[in-house]
């Protein structure tokens, strides 16, 4: 029998460490300064930033472990990388946009 790929430990340990960075907002690279004015809300929007970008990396990481599992033990197994990715791609940029579009109020 072949023994399975238990990929919970690194989704675990990646989940750990997105959770450790943030927790440390003021070390982030902001693209721009940051003053008295507006500092707590930044803070906060990054945090929920990296929060969003934490659960789209986790699920990434899940979907492409349960593709390969499930590609090596059915042959008919149809994989829609292709949706995914662009799925993946459009829910990304919008999450880039409303940082932004949330920054510029």
């Amino acid at each position: 029998m072949a023994e399975e790929i238990n990929e919970r430990p690194v989704l675990k340990i990646k989940w750990m460490l997105l959770s450790i960075i943030n927790q440390f907002p003021h070390s982030f690279n902001f693209p721009y300064k940051l003053n008295a004015v507006n500092i707590e809300l930044q803070y906060r929007m990054a945090q929920r930033f990296m929060r969003f970008m934490k659960v789209w990396i986790c699920s990434i990481f899940l979907y492409a472990a349960y593709s390969i599992k499930e590609s090596s033990m059915n042959s008919d197994f149809k994989s829609n990388s292709g949706i995914f990715a662009i799925l993946f791609s459009m829910i990304i940029f919008m999450g880039i946009y409303f940082y932004f579009a949330r920054k510029n109020k």
